[in-house]
């Protein structure tokens, strides 16, 4: 539903954003940005070109003094900043096998139905700790894909090497997009 996605992120994988830029009259795109610390941020434009998914990249320095912070350890639970709770279920992660993954939602102990957000249930953005590789996934098509309190939003992707990844699951719910995030281990 949107021509363009603008992700940024800090290289210690904090201070992620997922912005959607506006394409002005003479073909250049545009989003307010605010980046409330310093430090190294990745910037990524995700389009399709051609039909074919498109990624461009590049790093961007917000002056001052920033101390990085350490990878917060692999966990199946996430609670969001606006207070919802995400449980992830998922098996081994092996680099280059499909991998599933499974979002529960709920709130004050109840499980939600989250609400379309983008033409899907959900969105999930990956990010490799050590180099920020990026991965885009929308929901898989015929599991349960986030229409009820009870079902999952259901994503299948590939991770394409072992290591730490930083997982942000976007939904939307009661009218607002949140952001829950993981840390995925992948074996080799």
């Amino acid at each position: 539903e949107r021509r363009l996605h603008l992700i940024l992120a800090r290289r210690d994988l904090t201070g992620f954003q997922h912005l959607h830029p506006r394409m002005a009259s003479d073909g250049t795109w545009t989003v307010p940005v605010t980046i409330p610390e310093p430090g190294d941020y990745r910037v990524f434009a995700d389009f399709k070109h051609d039909g074919e998914n498109q990624t461009l990249a590049r790093d961007l320095t917000v002056a001052g003094t920033a101390a990085q912070r350490p990878l917060p350890a692999p966990a199946l639970t996430a609670v969001t900043d606006s207070g919802y709770r995400v449980e992830l279920e998922a098996g081994t992660a092996r680099a280059g096998q499909p991998t599933a993954l499974a979002f529960h939602v709920s709130r004050d102990g109840e499980r939600v139905a989250v609400q379309d957000y983008l033409g899907a249930k959900g969105h999930l953005v990956a990010l490799r700790a050590e180099d920020l590789a990026y991965l885009h996934t929308h929901p898989s098509g015929s599991e349960g894909h986030g229409g009820g309190p009870d079902d999952a939003i259901g994503f299948e992707t590939e991770f394409p090497t072992e290591g730490s990844y930083r997982l942000f699951l976007q939904f939307k719910h009661a009218g607002d997009v949140h952001t829950a995030e993981f840390t995925q281990a992948v074996a080799g």
